[in-house]
């Protein structure tokens, strides 16, 4: 049984991804949002390659991972859990782009369903670790 939202929040976000990867229109939705995001750095390093704009990917994904860790309202653990889904899935995109030089997987949602067990893997982690803490003290 699932004690708090530490584990319940990243559950229901990997829930709403799986199910969302047989239409992927969400996935879609995050992938433009992160391209919007990641236009003014793209911007401001006068064209640097896709792959060093992927790390910044990486970097906020592991800094909202750590928020989520520290956060202790519902709101905030919600919020830097969306965030972290957000930039974890914009790399692991752009990494799995990397490997099949743009070209398509087949069935298409077996990518979606990669990366979102992927993205919600960390947050499992840290929330099951936060359950620790808290069950400790």
């Amino acid at each position: 049984m699932i004690r708090s939202e530490n584990i319940a929040i990243p559950l229901i976000i990997g829930c709403v991804l799986i199910i969302g990867s047989f239409v992927p229109v969400l996935q879609i939705i995050m992938l433009q949002g992160n391209g919007a995001f990641m236009y003014p750095f793209d911007r401001i390093g006068d064209n640097v390659s896709e792959s060093t704009l992927n790390y910044l990917n990486l970097f906020f994904g592991f800094f909202c991972l750590i928020a989520f860790y520290l956060s202790e309202k519902l709101g905030y653990k919600v919020l830097w859990a969306v965030l972290t889904t957000f930039f974890l899935q914009g790399f692991i995109f752009l990494l799995e782009m990397e490997f099949t030089k743009g070209g398509d997987t087949s069935p298409y949602f077996l990518a979606f369903i990669i990366a979102a067990i992927l993205t919600i893997l960390p947050l499992i982690i840290v929330g099951y670790l936060k359950e620790k803490k808290e069950a400790c003290t």
